[in-house]
C-alpha cells in the first residue's frame, strides 16, 4: 500500500467513524471538499490528500474530545502531588501529559504498567535534535511497536530546561480501532486506582509539609469534596452553580477555602500530635540530611492521618456552609471598600 493509499484509508475510516457517532453534519465540509478535489476518474487528486487528511482529523478530535482524554493517578509524588499521567487522544493519535522534573510535568516517572510498554520496544532512532538557548534542548527518538496486534508509531520527545529535564510520548496507530483499543486500555487503567479503600488513598495524597493533605486531590477519597479542587476545576458546572447559588465568585470561593483549611488543619494537627510524636521513634540526627528526616516524619503522620480518618472526617462536616459562610464575608467586605473608594472619589 503506497503512502497515498494509507491516507485515504485514514480519511475513509475516520468519516465512517464520526458518521457511525450520529455526527454526519460534521464531515459535510469535508465531504464537499473531496468532491471538489476528484478527477475526471473520480479519483481524489493526491495533492489535496494532505488537507482532507488535515480536516478529517481536526472534526474528529472535535467529536471524540470528550471521551478521548484519560487521566490516569498512581503512587509518588509530581509537581503537583500526587502523581498522574494524562493521555489525550486526538484522531488516531495520543500523546501524554510532560514527566520528569519541571513545573510543567503531572509525574516525576513513569507507572509501572506504562513503564513496561516502553522497556519492551527496540530499535530507536534519533528522529530530531534542537540545541537552543543556554544550553537547553530537545531530542526526538523514534520506533514502531504493537498493541494487541495494532501497529503504532511511537516518538519519545526528550527537552532540557531552566527547571529540569522532562519528556513525553507520542503514539500513532495505524488505524482506528487501535486507537480505540489503546483508549479502552488506559480507561482500565484509570479505573484501578479508584478501586482502592479510602484511607489507603488519604495515605497517598497526605504531604510531610506545612499542609497536611494534597486538599485539591480530596475529591478522589469520595467525590463530595470536589469543591476543594474548585481552583483547578473552577469553570466545572458544580463550581459554577455553587458560586451562583451563594452569590459570589471564584476568588472568593478560593480564599474563603484556604481560610478554611487552615482552621481545619490546626484541629487535625492537634489531634493526631500526642499520636504521632509518640511514633517518631528515630532522632533527625539519625538522618544523613533534613529531607530524609522529612520523608520519615511524613511517612509516620501519613500513617497517623488515614488510620484516623473517620475521627476527620467529623471535623469536616458541614464545610460546604462554612466555606460559602467566609466567601459571603469576603464578598461583602470587597462591596464595602468598593463603596469606600467610590466615596473617597466623589
Amino acid at each position: 500500500m503506497t503512502d497515498i493509499e494509507e491516507k485515504l484509508k485514514i480519511i475513509y475510516e475516520l468519516i465512517n467513524e464520526i458518521d457511525a457517532r450520529h455526527e454526519s453534519r460534521m464531515t459535510e465540509e469535508v465531504k464537499r471538499y473531496m468532491e471538489k478535489s476528484m478527477n475526471e476518474r473520480g479519483e481524489i487528486m493526491p495533492t489535496r490528500i494532505d488537507r482532507l487528511l488535515a480536516m478529517v482529523l481536526e472534526v474528529y478530535a472535535y467529536v471524540a474530545r470528550p471521551r478521548d482524554k484519560v487521566k490516569i493517578y498512581f503512587e509518588g509524588k509530581g509537581s503537583k502531588g500526587l502523581n498522574y499521567i494524562v493521555f489525550e487522544r486526538s484522531g488516531l493519535i495520543w500523546r501524554t501529559s510532560e514527566i520528569g522534573g519541571g513545573y510543567t510535568t503531572t509525574c516525576g516517572s513513569e507507572p509501572s504498567w506504562f513503564r513496561d510498554i516502553i522497556d519492551k520496544l527496540k530499535g530507536w532512532k534519533l528522529k530530531d535534535k534542537f540545541i537552543g538557548w543556554e544550553g537547553q534542548y530537545r531530542l526526538e527518538w523514534i520506533t514502531k511497536g504493537k498493541f494487541k496486534g495494532h501497529r503504532y508509531e511511537i516518538i519519545h520527545v526528550n527537552r532540557q530546561h531552566e527547571n529540569g529535564n522532562c519528556w513525553y510520548y507520542v503514539f500513532k496507530f495505524d488505524t482506528i480501532r487501535g486507537a480505540d483499543e489503546f483508549g479502552k486500555f488506559l480507561e482500565e487503567e484509570a479505573r484501578k486506582f479508584h478501586t482502592r479503600g479510602k484511607k489507603e488513598i488519604v495515605s497517598l495524597i497526605t504531604t510531610p509539609y506545612e499542609h497536611i493533605l494534597e486538599w485539591q486531590n480530596l475529591p478522589l477519597v469520595d467525590k463530595k469534596y470536589r469543591i476543594f479542587a474548585a481552583w483547578e476545576n473552577r469553570y466545572d458546572d458544580y463550581i459554577e452553580n455553587f458560586c451562583r447559588k451563594h452569590g459570589i465568585d471564584a476568588w472568593d470561593l478560593r480564599r474563603a477555602i484556604n481560610d478554611y483549611i487552615k482552621e481545619v488543619e490546626d484541629k487535625i494537627r492537634k489531634m493526631i500530635r500526642d499520636e504521632v510524636d509518640k511514633r517518631l521513634t528515630k532522632h533527625p540526627r539519625d538522618f544523613p540530611s533534613p529531607y530524609d528526616y522529612m520523608k520519615y516524619y511524613g511517612e509516620v503522620r501519613s500513617e497517623v492521618v488515614a488510620e484516623r480518618w473517620d475521627e476527620i472526617e467529623k471535623i469536616l462536616e458541614g464545610f460546604e456552609e462554612k466555606i460559602a459562610k467566609k466567601a459571603k464575608e469576603y464578598r461583602m467586605k470587597d462591596k464595602a471598600k468598593r463603596r469606600d473608594e467610590l466615596d473617597e472619589m466623589r
